[in-house]
């Protein structure tokens, strides 16, 4: 991962500046930051992690397994939302994701979106 992603992140989109909360970035592999935080500092309890990695042609499987859902559970509080971006144009991940959500014993929830500014933009929460 290129560090200059959160410098252009920071110049060029408003989430980072205008976020009123504590954002911390990490520059690196979601699943390999989050095992080393987990390892070094224990369970981080967030109130939500977002996940936004899968419109594209090279699809990070590793953060769509079982594996990697437990993980996103041991850093969320126990009453805080798994948000995932899926839309793709090669695969249907709806249902890997569903599935992933309940062996967990989570509830899905499926917003659907095809707005102007992004179309067929699919979020399942948790």
């Amino acid at each position: 991962m290129n560090p200059q992603v959160e410098a252009i992140a920071r110049k060029y989109f408003n989430y980072l500046k205008k976020c009123k909360g504590k954002v911390d970035v990490v520059i690196g592999d979601a699943r390999i930051s989050l095992e080393r935080e987990l390892l070094n500092q224990g369970p981080l309890r967030y109130d939500i992690m977002a996940l936004d990695a899968f419109s594209g042609d090279a699809i990070p499987i590793h953060l769509l397994t079982r594996e990697a859902f437990d993980l996103y559970w041991k850093h969320l509080k126990s009453d805080g939302i798994l948000a995932i971006h899926i839309s793709n144009a090669y695969l249907d991940l709806k249902p890997v994701v569903n599935a992933l959500a309940r062996e967990s014993g989570m509830r899905t929830i499926l917003i659907e979106d095809d707005g102007n500014i992004l179309q067929r933009t699919v979020t399942i929460g948790f």
